[in-house]
């Protein structure tokens, strides 16, 4: 007994000594996308947003009192095309109740984004992760999306009306299951409200 007292004190005094000698070996900032909670983003169009950070997820200015959807996609996906277009239909659908951005990660230019936009005429705001690296990030490792272990794409992540996160979908699903939980979820905040 005696001796795990003993064993006890040894370790809160390394405990203690740890912690101050990390006092001044810490940095005074960290990193961007660790501390930043509050993100200006700008589309590919030049479209400027603004969005909290939370510790539930996201609230994008634009997205006030709607659902809203940040996907995730790269340019070389095949099923990530299919999947933004069906998102535009759906969006159409619910135009003052969804709040869909996309975010390419596959470092297209913005000028390709854009193009690519138009050819596929996605309504919606399209960004460039190379352009808001400190928020693409930020979401990447908040939602613990990783490329090298071949997570999914796209990758959908939907958020509640104060900014949520409500859910994941990784990968497609089918245009009128997903347009039929988009309508559920938009009536159950509604009657939140």
């Amino acid at each position: 007994m005696k001796f795990f007292k003993i064993l006890s004190l040894a370790m809160l005094l390394v405990v203690s000594t740890n912690a101050a000698t990390q006092k001044k070996d810490t940095p005074k900032e960290l990193p961007k996308y660790m501390s930043m909670d509050e993100f200006n983003i700008k589309s590919v169009d030049g479209k400027k947003m603004h969005l909290l950070s939370t510790k539930k997820g996201y609230l994008f200015d634009s997205g006030k009192d709607k659902i809203t959807l940040l996907v995730i996609w790269a340019g070389k996906c095949k099923s990530c095309v299919t999947w933004l277009k069906d998102l535009d239909a759906i969006q159409k659908s619910y135009p003052k109740k969804l709040n869909i951005i996309s975010l390419e990660i596959s470092n297209m230019l913005p000028k390709d984004i854009k193009a690519f936009q138009k050819k596929h005429k996605i309504s919606y705001p399209m960004l460039s992760a190379a352009q808001n690296k400190d928020f693409a990030s930020q979401a990447l490792i908040k939602y613990q999306w990783n490329r090298k272990y071949k997570q999914g794409l796209p990758f959908t992540i939907v958020f509640g009306y104060k900014g949520q996160t409500n859910s994941i979908t990784k990968g497609v699903s089918k245009k009128d299951e997903y347009s039929k939980y988009i309508k559920n979820l938009i009536k159950h905040y509604e009657t939140k409200k």
